[in-house]
Protein backbone atom coordinates (compact mmCIF):
# COMPACT_ATOMS: atom_id res chain seq x y z
CA UNK A 1 0.00 0.00 0.00
CA UNK A 2 1.48 3.35 -1.00
CA UNK A 3 0.57 6.88 -2.03
CA UNK A 4 0.22 7.45 -5.77
CA UNK A 5 0.17 11.14 -6.83
CA UNK A 6 -1.03 10.33 -10.37
CA UNK A 7 -3.61 7.61 -9.84
CA UNK A 8 -6.24 7.23 -12.54
CA UNK A 9 -9.70 6.93 -10.96
CA UNK A 10 -12.84 6.97 -13.14
CA UNK A 11 -10.81 8.30 -16.09
CA UNK A 12 -9.51 11.18 -13.97
CA UNK A 13 -5.96 11.53 -12.68
CA UNK A 14 -5.86 12.39 -8.99
CA UNK A 15 -3.87 11.55 -5.85
CA UNK A 16 -4.83 8.26 -4.21
CA UNK A 17 -3.76 5.18 -2.30
CA UNK A 18 -2.80 2.14 -4.40
CA UNK A 19 -3.04 -1.34 -2.90
CA UNK A 20 -1.18 -4.16 -4.63
CA UNK A 21 -0.32 -7.71 -3.55
CA UNK A 22 1.84 -10.48 -4.94
CA UNK A 23 2.28 -14.16 -4.21
CA UNK A 24 5.78 -15.34 -3.41
CA UNK A 25 7.16 -18.52 -4.93
CA UNK A 26 6.87 -21.55 -2.67
CA UNK A 27 10.18 -22.52 -1.11
CA UNK A 28 10.12 -25.96 -2.72
CA UNK A 29 9.98 -24.30 -6.15
CA UNK A 30 13.03 -22.18 -5.42
CA UNK A 31 14.91 -25.29 -4.26
CA UNK A 32 14.14 -27.30 -7.38
CA UNK A 33 16.72 -27.90 -10.09
CA UNK A 34 15.57 -25.60 -12.91
CA UNK A 35 17.14 -25.23 -16.33
CA UNK A 36 15.91 -22.01 -17.86
CA UNK A 37 17.12 -20.88 -21.31
CA UNK A 38 16.16 -17.37 -22.37
CA UNK A 39 17.86 -15.08 -24.87
CA UNK A 40 16.52 -11.94 -23.16
CA UNK A 41 16.40 -12.94 -19.50
CA UNK A 42 17.40 -10.16 -17.08
CA UNK A 43 19.59 -11.23 -14.16
CA UNK A 44 18.37 -8.50 -11.77
CA UNK A 45 14.76 -9.57 -12.13
CA UNK A 46 15.52 -13.30 -11.98
CA UNK A 47 17.48 -13.10 -8.74
CA UNK A 48 14.50 -11.50 -7.02
CA UNK A 49 12.68 -14.87 -7.10
CA UNK A 50 15.66 -17.22 -7.44
CA UNK A 51 18.46 -15.66 -5.35
CA UNK A 52 20.62 -18.79 -5.49
CA UNK A 53 20.41 -19.24 -9.25
CA UNK A 54 23.62 -19.94 -11.13
CA UNK A 55 23.36 -17.73 -14.20
CA UNK A 56 25.68 -18.34 -17.14
CA UNK A 57 25.73 -15.60 -19.75
CA UNK A 58 26.82 -16.65 -23.23
CA UNK A 59 27.98 -13.37 -24.73
CA UNK A 60 28.31 -14.25 -28.41
CA UNK A 61 28.31 -11.26 -30.78
CA UNK A 62 26.15 -11.26 -33.88
CA UNK A 63 28.36 -12.95 -36.49
CA UNK A 64 29.24 -11.51 -39.87
CA UNK A 65 26.69 -12.97 -42.27
CA UNK A 66 26.78 -11.91 -45.91
CA UNK A 67 23.24 -13.15 -46.51
CA UNK A 68 21.65 -10.74 -44.00
CA UNK A 69 21.36 -7.01 -44.69
CA UNK A 70 20.19 -4.65 -41.92
CA UNK A 71 19.01 -1.08 -42.46
CA UNK A 72 17.82 1.08 -39.54
CA UNK A 73 16.30 4.51 -39.11
CA UNK A 74 18.39 6.75 -36.85
CA UNK A 75 16.11 9.62 -35.82
CA UNK A 76 12.61 8.21 -35.17
CA UNK A 77 11.39 5.91 -32.39
CA UNK A 78 8.04 5.44 -34.21
CA UNK A 79 5.89 5.08 -31.11
CA UNK A 80 2.25 4.16 -31.40
CA UNK A 81 1.11 7.60 -30.23
CA UNK A 82 3.10 9.33 -32.97
CA UNK A 83 2.03 6.93 -35.73
CA UNK A 84 -1.62 5.99 -35.15
CA UNK A 85 -4.00 8.76 -36.37
CA UNK A 86 -6.69 9.99 -34.02
CA UNK A 87 -10.25 9.74 -35.26
CA UNK A 88 -11.38 12.96 -36.92
CA UNK A 89 -7.92 14.57 -36.67
CA UNK A 90 -5.68 15.09 -39.69
CA UNK A 91 -2.09 15.77 -38.68
CA UNK A 92 1.42 14.38 -39.03
CA UNK A 93 0.26 10.97 -37.73
CA UNK A 94 -1.84 10.37 -40.83
CA UNK A 95 1.09 11.37 -43.06
CA UNK A 96 3.48 9.08 -41.21
CA UNK A 97 1.07 6.16 -41.34
CA UNK A 98 0.68 6.75 -45.07
CA UNK A 99 4.47 6.70 -45.49
CA UNK A 100 4.67 3.42 -43.59
CA UNK A 101 1.94 1.90 -45.73
CA UNK A 102 3.77 2.95 -48.90
CA UNK A 103 7.06 1.64 -47.50
CA UNK A 104 5.43 -1.76 -47.01
CA UNK A 105 3.84 -1.69 -50.47
CA UNK A 106 7.14 -0.81 -52.13
CA UNK A 107 8.97 -3.54 -50.22
CA UNK A 108 6.31 -6.02 -51.31
CA UNK A 109 6.92 -5.01 -54.95
CA UNK A 110 10.69 -5.44 -54.67
CA UNK A 111 10.22 -8.85 -53.06
CA UNK A 112 7.36 -9.97 -55.26
CA UNK A 113 6.84 -13.72 -55.03
CA UNK A 114 8.45 -13.86 -51.56
CA UNK A 115 7.10 -13.36 -48.06
CA UNK A 116 7.45 -9.94 -46.44
CA UNK A 117 6.91 -9.94 -42.65
CA UNK A 118 5.82 -6.84 -40.73
CA UNK A 119 6.00 -6.68 -36.93
CA UNK A 120 4.57 -3.64 -35.17
CA UNK A 121 2.27 -2.64 -32.33
CA UNK A 122 -1.26 -4.01 -32.36
CA UNK A 123 -2.86 -0.58 -32.96
CA UNK A 124 -0.60 0.11 -35.94
CA UNK A 125 -1.21 -3.39 -37.30
CA UNK A 126 -4.96 -2.79 -37.41
CA UNK A 127 -4.41 0.34 -39.50
CA UNK A 128 -1.84 -1.19 -41.89
CA UNK A 129 -3.38 -4.60 -42.52
CA UNK A 130 -6.20 -3.13 -44.61
CA UNK A 131 -5.56 -3.52 -48.35
CA UNK A 132 -2.05 -4.88 -47.72
CA UNK A 133 -0.32 -6.76 -50.57
CA UNK A 134 -0.93 -10.51 -50.69
CA UNK A 135 2.70 -11.41 -49.94
CA UNK A 136 2.79 -9.37 -46.70
CA UNK A 137 2.08 -11.02 -43.35
CA UNK A 138 1.52 -9.07 -40.13
CA UNK A 139 2.04 -9.81 -36.47
CA UNK A 140 2.50 -7.60 -33.41
CA UNK A 141 4.80 -7.30 -30.46
CA UNK A 142 4.07 -9.39 -27.36
CA UNK A 143 2.77 -12.18 -29.61
CA UNK A 144 6.09 -13.52 -30.89
CA UNK A 145 7.20 -16.25 -28.50
CA UNK A 146 7.53 -19.68 -30.08
CA UNK A 147 6.75 -18.49 -33.62
CA UNK A 148 8.64 -20.07 -36.49
CA UNK A 149 6.45 -19.09 -39.44
CA UNK A 150 8.72 -16.20 -40.52
CA UNK A 151 11.73 -18.41 -41.15
CA UNK A 152 11.31 -18.12 -44.94
CA UNK A 153 10.56 -14.38 -45.09
CA UNK A 154 12.73 -12.53 -47.59
CA UNK A 155 12.24 -9.18 -45.86
CA UNK A 156 11.42 -8.28 -42.26
CA UNK A 157 10.07 -4.83 -41.32
CA UNK A 158 10.03 -3.80 -37.66
CA UNK A 159 7.93 -0.68 -37.00
CA UNK A 160 8.26 1.17 -33.71
CA UNK A 161 8.62 -0.45 -30.31
CA UNK A 162 6.67 -1.07 -27.12
CA UNK A 163 7.55 1.17 -24.17
CA UNK A 164 4.94 1.34 -21.38
CA UNK A 165 4.65 4.67 -19.49
CA UNK A 166 6.86 5.12 -16.42
CA UNK A 167 4.02 5.11 -13.87
CA UNK A 168 2.90 1.62 -14.96
CA UNK A 169 6.38 0.16 -14.65
CA UNK A 170 7.04 1.92 -11.36
CA UNK A 171 4.00 0.10 -9.96
CA UNK A 172 5.43 -3.21 -11.18
CA UNK A 173 8.83 -2.32 -9.74
CA UNK A 174 7.43 -1.66 -6.26
CA UNK A 175 5.40 -4.85 -6.38
CA UNK A 176 8.13 -7.12 -7.73
CA UNK A 177 11.06 -5.91 -5.64
CA UNK A 178 9.02 -5.06 -2.54
CA UNK A 179 10.64 -1.68 -1.91
CA UNK A 180 10.48 1.97 -2.86
CA UNK A 181 11.70 2.88 -6.31
CA UNK A 182 13.03 6.05 -7.85
CA UNK A 183 10.36 7.82 -9.88
CA UNK A 184 10.55 10.04 -12.92
CA UNK A 185 10.80 13.68 -11.75
CA UNK A 186 7.48 15.50 -11.62
CA UNK A 187 8.81 18.51 -13.54
CA UNK A 188 9.88 16.43 -16.52
CA UNK A 189 7.92 17.03 -19.72
CA UNK A 190 4.91 14.71 -19.83
CA UNK A 191 6.56 12.80 -16.96
CA UNK A 192 8.40 10.47 -19.32
CA UNK A 193 11.73 8.67 -19.18
CA UNK A 194 14.98 10.59 -19.36
CA UNK A 195 16.85 10.79 -22.64
CA UNK A 196 20.13 8.93 -23.01
CA UNK A 197 22.57 8.81 -25.89
CA UNK A 198 23.36 5.38 -27.25
CA UNK A 199 25.26 4.28 -30.34
CA UNK A 200 24.11 2.01 -33.15
CA UNK A 201 27.01 -0.22 -34.16
CA UNK A 202 27.65 -0.44 -37.88
CA UNK A 203 29.16 -3.45 -39.56
CA UNK A 204 32.13 -1.36 -40.76
CA UNK A 205 33.11 -0.52 -37.18
CA UNK A 206 31.63 2.99 -37.08
CA UNK A 207 28.79 4.13 -34.81
CA UNK A 208 25.75 6.39 -35.13
CA UNK A 209 24.54 8.32 -32.07
CA UNK A 210 20.81 8.04 -31.31
CA UNK A 211 18.49 9.32 -28.58
CA UNK A 212 16.85 6.60 -26.49
CA UNK A 213 15.13 6.52 -23.09
CA UNK A 214 15.95 4.97 -19.72
CA UNK A 215 14.40 4.93 -16.24
CA UNK A 216 16.49 6.24 -13.30
CA UNK A 217 15.64 3.24 -11.10
CA UNK A 218 17.61 0.07 -11.86
CA UNK A 219 14.75 -2.27 -10.99
CA UNK A 220 12.16 -0.36 -13.02
CA UNK A 221 14.61 -0.14 -15.92
CA UNK A 222 14.64 -3.93 -16.12
CA UNK A 223 10.89 -3.88 -16.86
CA UNK A 224 11.33 -1.13 -19.47
CA UNK A 225 14.20 -3.00 -21.15
CA UNK A 226 12.25 -6.26 -21.29
CA UNK A 227 9.23 -4.51 -22.81
CA UNK A 228 11.24 -2.50 -25.33
CA UNK A 229 14.70 -3.68 -26.44
CA UNK A 230 14.16 -7.32 -25.51
CA UNK A 231 10.93 -7.47 -27.53
CA UNK A 232 12.71 -5.98 -30.56
CA UNK A 233 15.49 -8.57 -30.24
CA UNK A 234 12.87 -11.32 -30.13
CA UNK A 235 11.25 -9.82 -33.24
CA UNK A 236 14.51 -9.80 -35.23
CA UNK A 237 15.20 -13.45 -34.48
CA UNK A 238 11.71 -14.59 -35.52
CA UNK A 239 13.08 -14.54 -39.09
CA UNK A 240 16.03 -16.76 -38.03
CA UNK A 241 18.83 -14.56 -39.46
CA UNK A 242 21.58 -16.87 -38.21
CA UNK A 243 20.27 -19.73 -40.35
CA UNK A 244 20.26 -17.83 -43.65
CA UNK A 245 22.26 -19.14 -46.60
CA UNK A 246 22.94 -17.84 -50.10
CA UNK A 247 19.64 -18.94 -51.64
CA UNK A 248 17.59 -17.71 -48.65
CA UNK A 249 18.92 -14.18 -47.91
CA UNK A 250 17.17 -11.79 -45.53
CA UNK A 251 16.77 -8.02 -45.49
CA UNK A 252 15.79 -6.41 -42.16
CA UNK A 253 14.35 -2.90 -42.00
CA UNK A 254 14.32 -1.57 -38.42
CA UNK A 255 11.99 1.45 -38.42
CA UNK A 256 12.88 2.65 -34.94
CA UNK A 257 16.07 4.26 -33.62
CA UNK A 258 16.18 1.99 -30.57
CA UNK A 259 19.77 0.80 -30.07
CA UNK A 260 20.05 -3.00 -30.33
CA UNK A 261 22.97 -5.46 -30.04
CA UNK A 262 22.77 -6.15 -33.77
CA UNK A 263 25.27 -4.84 -36.36
CA UNK A 264 23.65 -2.54 -38.89
CA UNK A 265 24.78 -2.10 -42.49
CA UNK A 266 23.16 1.31 -43.06
CA UNK A 267 21.69 3.76 -40.53
CA UNK A 268 19.98 6.85 -41.89
CA UNK A 269 17.31 9.45 -41.00
CA UNK A 270 13.68 8.68 -41.82
CA UNK A 271 13.70 11.52 -44.38
CA UNK A 272 16.12 9.42 -46.47
CA UNK A 273 14.61 6.04 -45.67
CA UNK A 274 10.98 6.95 -46.35
CA UNK A 275 9.64 6.24 -49.87
CA UNK A 276 11.34 8.43 -52.46
CA UNK A 277 9.65 10.06 -55.43
CA UNK A 278 11.06 7.40 -57.73
CA UNK A 279 9.72 4.61 -55.54
CA UNK A 280 6.29 6.24 -55.41
CA UNK A 281 6.28 6.54 -59.19
CA UNK A 282 7.25 2.90 -59.51
CA UNK A 283 4.49 1.89 -57.11
CA UNK A 284 1.85 4.02 -58.86
CA UNK A 285 2.86 2.67 -62.27
CA UNK A 286 2.70 -1.01 -61.39
CA UNK A 287 6.22 -2.02 -60.50
CA UNK A 288 9.86 -1.83 -61.60
CA UNK A 289 9.07 -2.21 -65.32
CA UNK A 290 8.98 1.59 -65.65
CA UNK A 291 12.21 2.13 -63.67
CA UNK A 292 14.27 3.31 -66.64
CA UNK A 293 11.60 5.72 -67.85
CA UNK A 294 10.96 7.04 -64.34
CA UNK A 295 14.67 7.61 -63.84
CA UNK A 296 14.68 10.02 -66.79
CA UNK A 297 12.00 12.30 -65.38
CA UNK A 298 12.63 12.03 -61.66
CA UNK A 299 12.55 15.43 -59.97
CA UNK A 300 10.47 17.05 -62.72
CA UNK A 301 7.10 17.73 -61.13
CA UNK A 302 5.25 18.49 -64.35
CA UNK A 303 6.34 15.29 -66.10
CA UNK A 304 5.86 13.27 -62.93
CA UNK A 305 2.29 14.53 -62.53
CA UNK A 306 1.51 13.49 -66.11
CA UNK A 307 3.22 10.10 -65.81
CA UNK A 308 1.74 9.15 -62.43
CA UNK A 309 -1.53 11.03 -61.84
CA UNK A 310 -2.39 8.84 -58.83
CA UNK A 311 0.39 10.51 -56.83
CA UNK A 312 -1.64 13.77 -56.72
CA UNK A 313 1.42 15.91 -57.45
CA UNK A 314 0.53 19.45 -58.47
CA UNK A 315 2.42 20.62 -61.56
CA UNK A 316 4.53 23.77 -61.01
CA UNK A 317 2.88 27.10 -61.71
CA UNK A 318 4.45 29.64 -64.10
CA UNK A 319 5.55 31.62 -61.05
CA UNK A 320 7.34 28.56 -59.66
CA UNK A 321 9.09 28.03 -62.99
CA UNK A 322 10.18 31.66 -63.10
CA UNK A 323 11.76 31.35 -59.66
CA UNK A 324 13.88 28.35 -60.67
CA UNK A 325 17.63 28.98 -61.00
CA UNK A 326 18.62 29.40 -64.62
CA UNK A 327 15.05 29.93 -65.83
CA UNK A 328 15.45 33.62 -66.78
CA UNK A 329 16.40 34.93 -70.19
CA UNK A 330 20.09 35.06 -70.86
CA UNK A 331 20.93 32.58 -68.08
CA UNK A 332 22.60 29.29 -68.80
CA UNK A 333 20.45 26.26 -68.09
CA UNK A 334 21.88 23.87 -65.47
CA UNK A 335 23.05 20.58 -66.86
CA UNK A 336 20.80 17.63 -66.01
CA UNK A 337 22.26 14.53 -64.33
CA UNK A 338 22.28 11.34 -66.31
CA UNK A 339 19.42 8.87 -65.88
CA UNK A 340 21.77 6.43 -64.15
CA UNK A 341 22.70 9.05 -61.53
CA UNK A 342 19.04 9.93 -61.01
CA UNK A 343 18.14 6.27 -60.70
CA UNK A 344 20.80 5.58 -58.07
CA UNK A 345 19.93 8.73 -56.11
CA UNK A 346 16.22 8.06 -56.04
CA UNK A 347 15.78 4.31 -55.86
CA UNK A 348 17.32 3.99 -52.39
CA UNK A 349 20.46 2.22 -51.19
CA UNK A 350 18.93 -1.23 -50.65
CA UNK A 351 17.20 -1.42 -54.05
CA UNK A 352 20.33 -0.19 -55.84
CA UNK A 353 22.38 -2.75 -53.92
Amino acid sequence: MYFEPHLEIDKEVRPGIRIKTRHELHEWVARCDILHLDATMHETMTRRDLPNAAIHSIAVPFPTIETVFVQQVSDRLMGSSSTTPKEGVKDYRETRLGDLRKFIDITAVWYRGHKVAVICQAEIRKALVKDAPANVTFTHYNALRGRNDLVNAAALILIGRTEPPPNELEVLGRLHYGCKVLTVPEDRKQRYYGEVTRYIGLRNGKTVAVKNYAHPDEGVETFRWLACEAELIQAVYRARPLNRISHRPLTIFILTSECLPIPVDIAMPWSRMRPSLFQLMMLASGGPRIAAMAGLVIGLKRETALLCPTLNIQPPSPADIARRPGSGLGRSQPSSPSSAVLFRRSVGSQAWR
